[in-house]
């Protein structure tokens, strides 16, 4: 549900036209940046070094906390989630530390 707020919340800050349609066809901004936040959602992070696996769901860059969050949206049933949890934790680990590198941020 979350994913989808911030979801909704991006395409709230494209252009007007834009609101007027549904989220099924609207073209909606896929970063927000204010002054010491910057959330991008479903982009490809840009990297010194080849990484197969660079476009999480949603990336949220603090400034002010110097923090990064990456958010990857899993759905699973209950007997599987340790091995979902894990399999993305691996999967966004190299990203992550990129990132982490290059702003020079703690990663959440």
């Amino acid at each position: 549900m979350k994913y989808l707020n911030v979801f909704t919340f991006l395409c709230a800050t494209s252009t007007a036209s834009n609101r007027r349609k549904s989220l099924e066809t609207t073209q909606c901004n896929r970063s927000y940046q204010k002054k010491y936040v910057e959330v991008r959602a479903d982009t490809f992070v840009k990297t010194d070094i080849k990484i197969k696996h660079n476009r999480p769901d949603l990336i949220v860059i603090d400034k002010r906390k110097k923090e990064i969050l990456i958010v990857e949206v899993g759905i699973t049933s209950g007997d599987n989630l340790q091995q979902v949890e894990t399999e993305k934790l691996r999967k966004y680990d190299l990203v992550g530390n990129e990132l982490s590198q290059i702003y020079g941020f703690k990663l959440l």
